[in-house]
């Protein structure tokens, strides 16, 4: 444990460059990210003991990203849906998800050369100290869609043209 802490304190810049641009690709929009992790059995069975305990790491880590986002995580995740089905922007759709935040680490991890059983290990830092910080973020980011016009969708009113896609500004729209 006292290694992995040198070894985090160490490539702190790196880490924290390796996490902004593992964010930052997310967005790119000319990449269509992968809908969700679907584990293959017959693959997993072949994996290495420690690449199957960081799957399931990985795994837990996004199922408790989704549950400290709550109802804003959802709302979140449906608004750049509906941005990258109608604006045409396809990374948008699984830019910001649950899956995002270990995606992000894992790749900052893999950047700055942590071997597979240290990544194991920091990602229970990351849920002990980087996961309270989630549900703030998915609040930014809302607040920012808010800004750009890309209003929170609406209750089910049973006209469900009106309820499937957010008001919109036109300003928005031109950019």
């Amino acid at each position: 444990v006292m290694d992995l802490g040198h070894a985090l304190s160490m490539n702190s810049p790196a880490l924290v460059r390796g996490f902004l641009a593992a964010l930052k690709s997310r967005f790119d929009p000319l990449k269509q990210q992968a809908s969700s992790r679907i584990f293959d059995l017959d693959r997993l069975c072949l994996l290495p003991t420690e690449e199957m305990e960081e799957n399931i790491a990985l795994t837990h880590l996004a199922q408790l990203a989704e549950q400290k986002a709550g109802e804003d995580g959802r709302q979140l995740l449906a608004r750049l849906q509906w941005a990258a089905r109608d604006l045409g922007l396809p990374a948008l759709g699984q830019a910001l998800t649950a899956q995002a935040l270990p995606d992000c680490f894992a790749q900052a991890f893999r950047m700055a050369g942590l071997a597979t059983p240290e990544r194991v290990l920091a990602y229970r830092l990351v849920e002990s100290h980087a996961l309270k910080s989630w549900p703030g973020l998915v609040q930014v980011a809302l607040q920012i869609l808010d800004q750009l016009g890309l209003c929170r969708p609406r209750q089910f009113t049973g006209n469900t043209a009106q309820d499937a896609a957010p008001m919109i500004s036109a300003a928005t729209m031109q950019t």
